[in-house]
């Protein structure tokens, strides 16, 4: 019992961007910054479905940090770039033992983030997104860029992601008042880690976002995971 418990906890022992932990299963790309799908887990893998994304009609502040790669991190993007059909261009360590690193893109402000979702604009979403509670959003990718856009990453003045004039969510760097669109989906994007919802209601009894959690972590006092158990709530104390 003992051994199997230890490799039980080995199998799910995973490392990243400092927090990132959800594993693509093979033969799938991770999904990009924003994305809203369907999550599915099992003991050896995550799963995403992407469905949509939410329109931004103001920008949403996004980080982004160097992180040195780790042997879990690193086998993540061998196994990548295998599904890919290629191989990694880059070594663990260089031959001074230098570890190699790649880049966390993180959403920053899940404030503004929660209140767009909440917002006129994002109505079919939110009433979409009611009906699951394995909808999830991904808010933070662990990437490896080529060199010129991992440049125009570090040195950027601001990053944010926001939805252009044809409804397409974009990111976009900022660097002396010039902004540059960047193809997050033509980075080399191995990892992942997403936001479910918690839900309340309005005083006028209109379901709504009232936090972004993730997984493991508990909801906020007075909001439920499911949103149909809003309802439930209600009947029950009408008894």
């Amino acid at each position: 019992m003992r051994i199997y418990s230890v490799l039980l906890s080995l199998m799910v022992l995973v490392c990243s961007c400092a927090s990132l932990k959800d594993i693509n299963p093979s033969g799938q790309h991770a999904p990009s910054l924003g994305a809203i799908g369907n999550q599915s887990q099992s003991l050896l893998h995550t799963s995403f479905q992407r469905i949509g994304h939410p329109s931004l009609e103001h920008p949403i502040a996004v980080s982004v940090r160097e992180v040195p790669f780790t042997k879990s991190s690193f086998k993540k993007y061998t196994i990548f770039k295998k599904n890919s059909g290629s191989v990694p261009e880059i070594q663990f360590t260089d031959s001074l033992g230098t570890k190699a690193n790649y880049l966390c893109l993180e959403i920053m402000d899940q404030i503004a983030l929660r209140d767009a979702l909440n917002g006129k604009e994002n109505s079919n979403v939110l009433s979409y997104l009611e009906k699951d509670d394995a909808y999830r959003l991904v808010y933070k990718v662990a990437l490896f860029p080529n060199l010129e856009e991992y440049r125009l990453l570090i040195q950027s003045d601001r990053l944010f992601l926001k939805t252009d004039r044809n409804g397409i969510l974009t990111f976009m760097a900022r660097n002396r008042n010039l902004d540059k669109e960047i193809n997050l989906s033509r980075m080399e994007i191995f990892d992942y880690n997403c936001l479910g919802f918690c839900w309340g209601e309005t005083q006028y009894g209109k379901k709504q976002i009232e936090a972004l959690v993730q997984d493991g972590d508990a909801c906020p006092k007075h909001t439920q995971r499911k949103a149909y158990k809003l309802d439930e709530t209600k009947s029950y104390l009408k008894l």
